[in-house]
């Protein structure tokens, strides 16, 4: 067996060369801030020389990010397709997205650019086979692939989005998880701010010491091969 070890956050510091102080400040800076990421903060936080450099070490952050375990949905799954603006007057990204029932609420959430995937493969990449997948039963959403069961459901009277969906959305606005101050999410690298606010919003009772480890570790991948 030959073991090869891939380090993922030696390759972003020779990227941009930085101290690696200023690669853990700033991977502290997306742990601690609740909100999303923002470059231009980050750039008058840390000092990273210029907003070009900001904006390229949070992106390969998030790309840390995105590497984070995310374990598949599982039992009860709602799937829609919602549009989110980035900000009061921003241009509204359309978004898959499928959230997890639990009783009294959900549990994790996963959300991918429309444009970047479909139907089928978005739910077979996050969701375990064998789960209900709920819809609205329009369009599209008439059937689920063969591994899942369907079960048409209801929005509610006046809502435009099914149940819990809205309230996902109107969290993920609440606390700015996509919302406010987003000129570093252009359209270019609005699926990594989708890992970013997913990440946060799955893990929102962890500690941001928590976060910080995980995005760390996530940045060290260790890979075996034969």
């Amino acid at each position: 067996m030959r073991i090869s070890v891939y380090n993922y956050f030696w390759d972003i510091i020779t990227t941009v060369h930085l101290p690696i102080s200023k690669w853990l400040e700033s991977a502290w800076y997306i742990a601690n801030e609740t909100g999303c990421a923002n470059a231009l903060e980050m750039l008058n936080l840390i000092d990273l020389g210029s907003y070009h450099t900001a904006l390229s070490v949070l992106n390969k952050l998030r790309s840390a990010v995105s590497r984070c375990e995310k374990p598949k949905l599982k039992d009860t799954v709602i799937v829609d397709d919602v549009f989110i603006k980035s900000d009061t007057d921003g241009f509204p990204y359309h978004t898959y997205i499928a959230v997890e029932v639990i009783e009294n609420g959900y549990g994790q959430i996963r959300m991918e650019l429309h444009s970047k995937t479909d139907y089928f493969s978005f739910i077979r990449r996050n969701i375990e086979k064998g789960s209900i997948v709920q819809t609205n039963g329009t369009n599209i959403y008439v059937k689920v692939p063969e591994e899942y069961q369907l079960a048409v459901i209801n929005k509610k009277s006046g809502s435009k989005m099914l149940p819990l969906v809205e309230n996902v959305v109107n969290e993920i606005l609440y606390r700015r998880l996509l919302g406010g101050r987003q000129s570093s999410c252009s359209y270019s690298n609005y699926d990594l701010c989708l890992e970013e606010c997913c990440f946060k919003l799955n893990r929102k009772n962890k500690k941001a010491e928590s976060l910080f480890e995980e995005i760390l570790r996530s940045a060290l991948k260790t890979e075996t091969t034969q």
